[in-house]
């Protein structure tokens, strides 16, 4: 059986890496993705607005859709922001391109 010292130094080993692998970590992407309050920022980022559509079936099929649709001639991410002004089920398609 470890002593208490051992398994209280082991506990906070493992919560300091837990918490520092976390922090370390970058987005594949090198500028932020865009959100819907900051669109110009984003835009001076490498990020534009490619178009926008309804998707009953919510964010997820919307990046998919994008991805289909940007990825082959060259985009490297796409980015689907809510914009319930316009509709509850509609999206913003944002492109990046380095």
């Amino acid at each position: 059986m470890k002593s208490w010292r051992t398994r209280i130094a082991v506990g906070l080993a493992a919560g300091a890496a837990a918490v520092a692998v976390p922090l370390t970590a970058t987005n594949a992407v090198a500028a932020d993705a865009p959100t819907a309050d900051a669109p110009t920022a984003a835009a001076e980022s490498g990020w534009v607005i490619a178009g926008g559509e309804s998707y009953p079936k919510g964010e997820a099929d919307c990046e998919q859709q994008a991805r289909d649709d940007y990825f082959p001639s060259g985009y490297t991410d796409v980015d689907c922001v809510p914009n319930p002004e316009i509709r509850p089920d509609f999206y913003t398609i944002w492109i990046y391109h380095p």
